[in-house]
């Protein structure tokens, strides 16, 4: 079964392979390939895991092949583990190949020699639906106010309706509808917000050189925004209290936000980053949060961009409804300067048993994802 065979595919591909919102710029994926080989290698990692499998050729030759799977972390949600895939294991790839590099491919079907065949966000082989017997239990008790007074933001959360088909929500929680959930805000394809703002001809300009293949964030293993990042993908996040200050911890790329609920006014010497400078006061039940001191960056990293600048202010409004089990999260994002309007939404977010765990970035995409040398 070690042979290469490289075809063109007839069947219909499932949906969701081809809806992968960043998939079309990296991947051919109107002319699938399968490919026969022999596991060498299953690496689980962010923000794309990838199975290398050794292909041999009509002649004898050897080649190691790679291909996408989805995130490391949703698929360890669905059950897999590093020992899913074994090398020698032989299989058939049916995948799109890589636009900008050989012997590389999105995955969409994996078939093994007993004839079982799994889809991109299928479970492992053999895999059971039924949760492991020493699963955490779900949070039994939620405390509303802390010792020292104020209300309880603490634990960890995911976004309600997960998307990104990664199956229901750690602790219960059912997806939406078709396991995809609804995004944020109410946008599709899983894009934060209440809208996408027009930009301005500064912002145009910004993102003039824009290009998603070579450009987006995640590519360089760096978050796009703290409105993006906190709802990317579905981690899970955690906040932790203290008297002075409320730090968020995000499930995407291990961003770390520090909320300073000592002080009034941000300090002059602000170094921009992709997280800024965050004060906090308490409204109520409610933590309002302002942040300022960004790097210049983009809104949405998906299609052509839309850039933020270095001035950009964002307000956000945390609030633990519905007895300490939903977090929602309201957000203005202000940038006149590259946004004609405000950048505004809400995002959901449920209590769940899952903890945090570091995302540790580690992009294997090559090539593929690099822009090329000018000729």
């Amino acid at each position: 079964m070690n042979r290469i065979c490289i075809t063109i595919i007839a069947f219909g591909i499932a949906a969701g392979a081809y809806a992968h919102h960043s998939a079309a710029p990296h991947f051919d994926m109107d002319n699938p390939v399968t490919v026969e080989g022999v596991i060498t290698e299953l690496r689980l990692v962010n923000p794309h895991a990838y199975v290398y499998f050794d292909v041999t050729d009509d002649t004898g030759e050897v080649a190691n092949w790679r291909c996408e799977l989805a995130g490391g972390t949703g698929m360890r949600r669905r059950g897999w583990t590093d020992d899913s895939l074994v090398p020698g294991q032989a299989i058939t790839m049916t995948g799109a190949p890589a636009r900008r590099e050989d012997r590389v491919c999105y995955t969409n079907f994996i078939e093994f020699e007993d004839g079982t065949r799994i889809a991109r966000n299928d479970p492992p082989p053999g895999f059971e639906t039924a949760p492991p017997a020493d699963a955490p239990e779900a949070p039994e008790t939620w405390t509303a106010y802390l010792p020292n007074g104020q209300p309880n933001l603490g634990g960890p959360w995911v976004r309600q309706g997960m998307g990104g088909g990664m199956g229901p929500p750690p602790g219960g929680a059912a997806a939406g509808p078709g396991g995809m959930g609804p995004a944020p805000g109410g946008m599709a394809g899983g894009a934060p917000g209440g809208g996408r703002p027009a930009p301005t001809e500064a912002g145009l300009a910004a993102a003039a050189d824009y290009e998603q293949p070579f450009d987006d964030p995640a590519i360089h293993c760096h978050p796009a925004n703290i409105i993006f990042g906190f709802t990317h993908d579905s981690h899970v996040n955690d906040i932790y209290q203290a008297d002075d200050t409320v730090t968020i911890q995000y499930g995407y790329m291990d961003l770390v936000r520090t909320v300073h609920l000592d002080r009034t006014e941000h300090p002059d010497d602000i170094v921009p980053s992709v997280g800024g400078h965050s004060i906090g006061r308490w409204e109520g039940d409610v933590l309002v949060v302002d942040t300022v001191g960004f790097e210049q960056g983009i809104v949405f990293p998906l299609g052509d961009g839309l850039m933020h600048s270095a001035d950009m202010q964002v307000t956000e409004r945390f609030e633990v409804r519905d007895e300490g089990q939903t977090l929602v999260r309201a957000y203005v994002a202000h940038d006149p300067a590259f946004l004609q309007t405000d950048w505004v939404g809400e995002s959901v977010f449920l209590r769940t048993s899952e903890p945090y765990r570091p995302y540790n970035c580690t992009e294997l995409s090559g090539d593929n994802n690099r822009r090329p040398a000018p000729e």
